[in-house]
Protein backbone atom coordinates (compact mmCIF):
# COMPACT_ATOMS: atom_id res chain seq x y z
CA UNK A 1 0.00 0.00 0.00
CA UNK A 2 1.56 3.57 -0.86
CA UNK A 3 1.89 5.94 1.85
CA UNK A 4 -0.67 8.44 1.79
CA UNK A 5 1.77 10.86 3.48
CA UNK A 6 5.15 11.09 1.17
CA UNK A 7 5.39 13.88 -0.32
CA UNK A 8 7.47 13.60 -3.83
CA UNK A 9 6.01 17.13 -5.60
CA UNK A 10 3.58 19.50 -6.34
CA UNK A 11 0.83 17.58 -6.98
CA UNK A 12 1.35 15.23 -4.46
CA UNK A 13 1.28 17.57 -2.23
CA UNK A 14 -1.74 19.17 -3.40
CA UNK A 15 -3.43 15.22 -2.77
CA UNK A 16 -2.17 14.64 0.45
CA UNK A 17 -3.20 18.12 1.40
CA UNK A 18 -6.81 17.75 -0.14
CA UNK A 19 -6.97 14.23 2.18
CA UNK A 20 -6.26 15.62 5.33
CA UNK A 21 -7.87 18.60 5.03
CA UNK A 22 -11.47 17.78 4.77
CA UNK A 23 -14.39 19.59 5.32
CA UNK A 24 -13.50 23.11 6.74
CA UNK A 25 -15.72 24.04 9.53
CA UNK A 26 -16.00 27.84 10.60
CA UNK A 27 -17.75 27.18 13.53
CA UNK A 28 -15.28 24.60 15.10
CA UNK A 29 -12.72 25.82 17.40
CA UNK A 30 -10.32 23.40 18.91
CA UNK A 31 -8.40 25.39 21.92
CA UNK A 32 -10.18 26.52 24.72
CA UNK A 33 -7.52 29.29 24.91
CA UNK A 34 -9.78 32.56 23.67
CA UNK A 35 -7.63 35.78 23.63
CA UNK A 36 -8.00 38.41 25.92
CA UNK A 37 -6.41 41.63 27.42
CA UNK A 38 -3.64 39.11 29.61
CA UNK A 39 -3.08 35.94 28.06
CA UNK A 40 -1.32 36.55 24.76
CA UNK A 41 1.40 34.10 24.87
CA UNK A 42 -0.62 31.17 25.33
CA UNK A 43 -3.16 32.33 22.82
CA UNK A 44 -0.41 32.11 20.00
CA UNK A 45 0.89 29.46 20.85
CA UNK A 46 -2.43 27.41 20.84
CA UNK A 47 -3.56 29.33 17.37
CA UNK A 48 0.05 28.30 16.41
CA UNK A 49 -0.62 24.89 16.83
CA UNK A 50 -3.97 24.50 15.71
CA UNK A 51 -3.42 26.01 12.40
CA UNK A 52 -0.40 24.04 11.49
CA UNK A 53 -2.29 20.95 12.27
CA UNK A 54 -4.95 22.14 9.73
CA UNK A 55 -2.40 23.02 7.20
CA UNK A 56 -2.67 26.88 7.37
CA UNK A 57 0.04 28.37 9.15
CA UNK A 58 0.94 30.38 6.34
CA UNK A 59 -2.35 32.40 6.87
CA UNK A 60 -0.99 33.53 10.78
CA UNK A 61 2.97 33.51 9.82
CA UNK A 62 2.88 35.76 7.01
CA UNK A 63 4.22 33.26 4.53
CA UNK A 64 1.35 32.95 2.97
CA UNK A 65 0.96 35.77 0.26
CA UNK A 66 -2.16 37.22 -1.29
CA UNK A 67 -2.90 36.62 -4.61
CA UNK A 68 -3.11 39.17 -7.50
CA UNK A 69 -7.21 39.41 -8.50
CA UNK A 70 -6.36 38.15 -12.00
CA UNK A 71 -4.90 35.37 -10.86
CA UNK A 72 -6.73 32.08 -11.77
CA UNK A 73 -6.43 30.57 -7.80
CA UNK A 74 -7.48 33.97 -6.37
CA UNK A 75 -10.70 32.54 -5.25
CA UNK A 76 -10.11 29.66 -3.67
CA UNK A 77 -7.19 31.51 -1.85
CA UNK A 78 -9.81 34.53 -0.42
CA UNK A 79 -11.95 31.84 0.34
CA UNK A 80 -9.67 29.97 2.67
CA UNK A 81 -8.44 33.81 3.97
CA UNK A 82 -11.99 34.25 4.80
CA UNK A 83 -12.19 30.77 6.46
CA UNK A 84 -8.96 31.59 8.59
CA UNK A 85 -10.06 34.81 9.07
CA UNK A 86 -13.65 33.07 10.62
CA UNK A 87 -10.99 30.91 12.86
CA UNK A 88 -8.98 33.82 14.37
CA UNK A 89 -12.36 35.30 15.29
CA UNK A 90 -13.59 32.03 17.33
CA UNK A 91 -10.34 32.31 18.98
CA UNK A 92 -11.12 35.73 20.77
CA UNK A 93 -13.44 37.22 23.45
CA UNK A 94 -15.96 38.67 21.76
CA UNK A 95 -15.17 42.21 23.21
CA UNK A 96 -11.90 41.45 21.32
CA UNK A 97 -13.17 39.90 18.20
CA UNK A 98 -15.13 43.13 17.65
CA UNK A 99 -11.71 45.30 17.24
CA UNK A 100 -11.11 42.73 14.42
CA UNK A 101 -14.12 41.69 12.51
CA UNK A 102 -13.51 44.41 10.11
CA UNK A 103 -10.10 43.77 9.13
CA UNK A 104 -9.88 42.45 4.98
CA UNK A 105 -7.20 39.51 6.05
Amino acid sequence: MENPFKIDSVDDTNKSYNMLEGEPNPNQCLSSVLLNEFNYLSWSRAVTIDFGGRFKPGYVNGYTKPLESSSPAYEARQCKDQLVMSWLLNFMKNYIAEIFSYSES
